[in-house]
């Protein structure tokens, strides 16, 4: 993503300590989409803004390069509710290894 391409919501989390901090630690990780419609994937930044990333359709699935430390939320395209990490249990994931991260709803 070019800095020309880089989209910040206005939407903001909750919790406003929840910001990607400064790192060096490069990482891959897959996001899949298992969710029953689109998601946006977006990326929490050093001051806990949202910046919009790559949109994943049902079912579709993402590389990413990020750092170890950084946050990710994924929105639903349709009403801007935040998906659900599964495994994490969680709405905000936090990478910290090389790994596949399946994106969901909360009920599924």
């Amino acid at each position: 993503m070019l800095a020309n391409e880089i989209h910040v919501d206005p939407f903001s989390l909750s919790d406003p300590t929840i910001k990607s901090p400064l790192s060096r630690e490069r990482i891959r990780v897959r996001f899949v989409n298992s969710a029953p419609e689109a998601v946006d994937l977006c990326w929490v930044d050093c001051r806990g803004k949202i910046v919009r990333y790559d949109k994943l359709f049902r079912g579709q699935s993402a590389v990413i390069y990020t750092y170890v430390g950084h946050f990710w939320v994924a929105r639903f395209l349709r009403n801007g509710a935040l998906a659900y990490f599964p495994e994490y249990k969680t709405e905000i994931f936090k990478a910290s290894k090389q790994e596949v991260v399946v994106i969901n709803s909360k009920g599924h």
